[in-house]
């Protein structure tokens, strides 16, 4: 179909040549610059149709484009009633790809009646009239949710709150671009709507075991329900004894401790060489403890290395948060990144003071106290 709208496109410029040496004809009300005008653009449109694969529009817009040169040709480039003939079926044939044709109405199936949780996606499609208009795009809106979504031909949102009904609003676009405002009559076409019913998402609670077993424990519990943290599940691993929970989101959670959203819960253990709760030894000169000469009751220090992007604090089992603290060793210590406005955390590395070893702990933030002081570094990164 190319090579065809080639030959076409180079018979127009011969064409084009010959007219441009006669005088335009003087018969009728269509001119020799109309005749030029409307081949050279029927011949533009049908190669881009056949461009974008409308075969049929772009063989209809040769074939009325070739009868109105030939006619003309053999009218000896004058216009004659045969030549007007063949110009006005070719027109005919240009507005068919070219006319604007209004939208008239607008249409949502409604289906049957959805009710879905917070969190889930709805999905709903516009049916808009007729099928020729010649703009089909819908603008969407959803009450309740304060989103709008501007889509072609379907609107994908997902819910983000519950309520007792939820509408969603189609109507179609103005003919030639701009948005019609939802939820208002224009040229006659009112907004086609959809409702469904929303209710708050349930959440689960999962604990991890981390003790080398792969044991997984979860408590699934409605929306409004309050979960409370649970002491020791699994058993410790050797030498180990349990500390508590740290949370996915970074925290560390105790036994008591309440829960309203879905969380994952990682057993921490630590070294059970003392049968007192770890806590933080009471200082003397500001940074370390002795108390007779037994490693078990040293603390040494734990401090964080300068941060630019925000801050830090280092959190005991026992709730105790500080941004230094002197620690007894076997104490299961986790760090709390708080990035500043626009930042966030990119790193968390604890080391030896005598720089011999260095731990990554971004995914766990907690660690276990060694008997030598260490050294946090927390670093931020801008968020893009």
């Amino acid at each position: 179909m190319k090579h065809r709208v080639t030959k076409i496109l180079s018979l127009l410029l011969t064409l084009v040549m010959m007219l441009s040496l006669v005088p335009a004809a003087a018969a009728g009300s269509i001119t020799d610059g109309d005749i030029k005008g409307l081949v050279s653009k029927m011949d533009r449109l049908a190669w881009e149709k056949d461009d974008a694969g409308d075969e049929e529009a772009a063989n209809e817009l040769t074939s009325a484009s070739q009868d109105l040169f030939r006619a003309y040709i053999k009218a000896e480039l004058k216009v004659t009633p045969a030549v007007e003939v063949a110009y006005n079926n070719a027109m005919d044939v240009y507005l068919k790809y070219t006319a604007t044709v209004p939208v008239t109405d607008v249409f949502i199936d409604p289906g049957s009646f959805q009710t879905l949780t917070v969190g889930e996606l709805v999905t709903v499609k516009a049916e808009v009239s007729p099928d020729n208009a010649t703009n089909k795009n819908v603008i969407w809106s959803v009450n309740g949710t304060g989103v709008t979504l501007y889509a072609d031909q379907a609107c994908t949102t997902p819910v983000s709150s519950p309520t007792s009904l939820l509408t969603v609003y189609a109507k179609a676009t103005k003919v030639g671009g701009g948005a019609v405002i939802v939820n208002s009559s224009q040229e006659g076409i009112t907004p086609a709507t959809f409702n469904f019913e929303v209710k708050a998402a349930g959440y689960t609670v999962t604990y991890v075991a981390n003790n080398g077993s792969g044991e997984t424990k979860e408590y699934t519990l409605a929306a409004g329900e309050t979960h409370t943290v649970q002491g020791q599940l699994f058993p410790a691993p050797e030498g180990m004894e349990f500390a508590g929970w740290l949370g996915d989101d970074g925290r560390a959670y105790l036994p008591g401790a309440t829960i309203t959203e879905t969380r994952t819960l990682t057993a921490v253990w630590e070294t059970s060489q003392r049968s007192s709760s770890p806590e933080k030894a009471p200082a003397d000169d500001g940074w370390e403890y002795h108390g007779g000469g037994n490693t078990t009751d040293r603390a040494y220090r734990s401090s964080f290395a300068p941060m630019q992007g925000g801050k830090a604090q280092l959190v005991l089992n026992n709730g105790e948060t500080a941004e230094l603290m002197n620690i007894y060793p076997g104490t299961t210590v986790w760090v709390n990144p708080i990035p500043d406005p626009g930042y966030r955390v990119a790193s968390i590395v604890w080391s030896f003071i005598d720089g011999s070893a260095s731990f990554d702990i971004t995914e766990t933030k907690c660690f276990v106290m060694p008997a030598m002081e260490v050294v946090i570094f927390v670093t931020f990164q801008p968020i893009a």
